[in-house]
Protein backbone atom coordinates (compact mmCIF):
# COMPACT_ATOMS: atom_id res chain seq x y z
CA UNK A 1 0.00 0.00 0.00
CA UNK A 2 1.21 3.50 -0.79
CA UNK A 3 1.67 5.78 2.20
CA UNK A 4 0.21 9.30 2.30
CA UNK A 5 3.48 11.12 1.52
CA UNK A 6 4.18 9.08 -1.60
CA UNK A 7 0.61 9.49 -2.81
CA UNK A 8 0.84 13.25 -2.30
CA UNK A 9 4.09 13.42 -4.29
CA UNK A 10 2.52 11.41 -7.13
CA UNK A 11 -0.61 13.55 -7.24
CA UNK A 12 1.21 16.87 -6.79
CA UNK A 13 3.94 15.98 -9.30
CA UNK A 14 1.35 14.78 -11.81
CA UNK A 15 -0.61 17.97 -11.33
CA UNK A 16 2.45 20.15 -11.93
CA UNK A 17 3.48 18.20 -15.03
CA UNK A 18 -0.05 18.24 -16.44
CA UNK A 19 -0.46 21.97 -15.75
CA UNK A 20 2.80 22.87 -17.48
CA UNK A 21 1.90 20.63 -20.44
CA UNK A 22 -1.59 22.18 -20.52
CA UNK A 23 -0.22 25.74 -20.67
CA UNK A 24 2.45 25.00 -23.27
CA UNK A 25 0.10 23.01 -25.52
CA UNK A 26 -2.59 25.70 -25.20
CA UNK A 27 -0.19 28.39 -26.40
CA UNK A 28 1.03 26.24 -29.30
CA UNK A 29 -2.53 25.46 -30.37
CA UNK A 30 -3.45 29.13 -29.89
CA UNK A 31 -0.74 30.19 -32.31
CA UNK A 32 -1.69 27.59 -34.93
CA UNK A 33 -5.48 27.79 -34.67
CA UNK A 34 -5.76 31.57 -34.53
CA UNK A 35 -3.61 31.88 -37.62
CA UNK A 36 -5.73 29.30 -39.41
CA UNK A 37 -9.30 30.14 -38.31
CA UNK A 38 -9.41 33.83 -37.38
CA UNK A 39 -10.34 34.94 -40.91
CA UNK A 40 -13.18 32.43 -41.02
CA UNK A 41 -14.54 32.43 -37.46
CA UNK A 42 -13.38 35.50 -35.51
CA UNK A 43 -16.19 37.77 -36.66
CA UNK A 44 -19.86 38.32 -36.13
CA UNK A 45 -22.20 36.31 -35.75
CA UNK A 46 -19.91 33.81 -34.01
CA UNK A 47 -18.55 36.42 -31.59
CA UNK A 48 -20.37 39.46 -30.26
CA UNK A 49 -18.94 42.91 -30.96
CA UNK A 50 -17.63 43.30 -27.40
CA UNK A 51 -16.00 39.86 -27.57
CA UNK A 52 -14.25 40.83 -30.79
CA UNK A 53 -12.71 43.79 -28.98
CA UNK A 54 -11.85 41.95 -25.76
CA UNK A 55 -10.57 38.70 -27.28
CA UNK A 56 -8.35 40.56 -29.71
CA UNK A 57 -5.34 40.72 -27.39
CA UNK A 58 -3.47 38.30 -25.19
CA UNK A 59 -4.23 36.80 -22.58
CA UNK A 60 -7.97 36.95 -23.25
CA UNK A 61 -7.38 35.78 -26.81
CA UNK A 62 -6.72 32.36 -25.29
CA UNK A 63 -10.49 32.08 -24.76
CA UNK A 64 -10.93 32.52 -28.51
CA UNK A 65 -8.51 29.69 -29.19
CA UNK A 66 -10.29 27.53 -26.59
CA UNK A 67 -13.42 27.89 -28.72
CA UNK A 68 -11.47 26.73 -31.76
CA UNK A 69 -10.04 23.80 -29.77
CA UNK A 70 -13.55 22.77 -28.75
CA UNK A 71 -14.71 23.12 -32.36
CA UNK A 72 -12.04 20.70 -33.55
CA UNK A 73 -11.88 18.40 -30.52
CA UNK A 74 -15.57 18.13 -29.63
CA UNK A 75 -17.54 19.61 -32.53
CA UNK A 76 -20.92 18.52 -31.17
CA UNK A 77 -20.35 20.66 -28.07
CA UNK A 78 -19.04 23.74 -29.88
CA UNK A 79 -21.68 23.81 -32.62
CA UNK A 80 -24.58 23.82 -30.16
CA UNK A 81 -24.08 27.39 -29.09
CA UNK A 82 -21.32 29.50 -30.58
CA UNK A 83 -20.41 27.99 -33.93
CA UNK A 84 -23.83 27.05 -35.29
CA UNK A 85 -23.87 26.00 -38.96
CA UNK A 86 -20.06 25.91 -39.17
CA UNK A 87 -18.75 23.03 -41.25
CA UNK A 88 -15.02 22.33 -41.18
CA UNK A 89 -13.40 19.55 -43.18
CA UNK A 90 -11.47 17.47 -40.62
CA UNK A 91 -10.09 14.97 -43.13
CA UNK A 92 -6.89 16.93 -43.81
CA UNK A 93 -6.46 18.11 -40.22
CA UNK A 94 -6.15 14.77 -38.47
CA UNK A 95 -3.04 15.71 -36.49
CA UNK A 96 -4.51 19.04 -35.40
CA UNK A 97 -7.74 17.36 -34.27
CA UNK A 98 -5.68 14.77 -32.39
CA UNK A 99 -3.73 17.49 -30.54
CA UNK A 100 -6.97 19.31 -29.69
CA UNK A 101 -8.40 16.11 -28.21
CA UNK A 102 -5.15 15.49 -26.36
CA UNK A 103 -5.31 19.02 -24.94
CA UNK A 104 -8.87 18.46 -23.71
CA UNK A 105 -7.85 15.13 -22.15
CA UNK A 106 -4.95 16.81 -20.35
CA UNK A 107 -7.36 19.49 -19.12
CA UNK A 108 -9.72 16.87 -17.65
CA UNK A 109 -6.85 14.89 -16.10
CA UNK A 110 -5.45 18.05 -14.55
CA UNK A 111 -8.82 18.79 -12.97
CA UNK A 112 -8.94 15.25 -11.52
CA UNK A 113 -5.42 15.61 -10.10
CA UNK A 114 -6.33 18.95 -8.52
CA UNK A 115 -9.47 17.42 -7.04
CA UNK A 116 -7.32 14.57 -5.72
CA UNK A 117 -5.07 17.06 -3.95
CA UNK A 118 -8.07 18.84 -2.43
CA UNK A 119 -9.68 15.58 -1.28
CA UNK A 120 -6.34 14.34 0.06
CA UNK A 121 -5.93 17.53 2.07
CA UNK A 122 -9.41 17.24 3.52
CA UNK A 123 -9.01 13.55 4.38
CA UNK A 124 -5.61 14.08 5.99
CA UNK A 125 -7.08 16.71 8.33
CA UNK A 126 -9.48 14.17 9.85
CA UNK A 127 -8.34 12.55 13.07
CA UNK A 128 -7.53 8.83 12.79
Amino acid sequence: MIDGGTLFIIIFGGSVILTVTFIVLWHILHFILCKKYDDLLFREPYFRLTELAVYGSWPLSLFRSMGYILLLGVPSLATKRRFKNVVIDHSKEYLLVLFCKLFLLICVLDIFFLLGMIIGGIVSSFPN
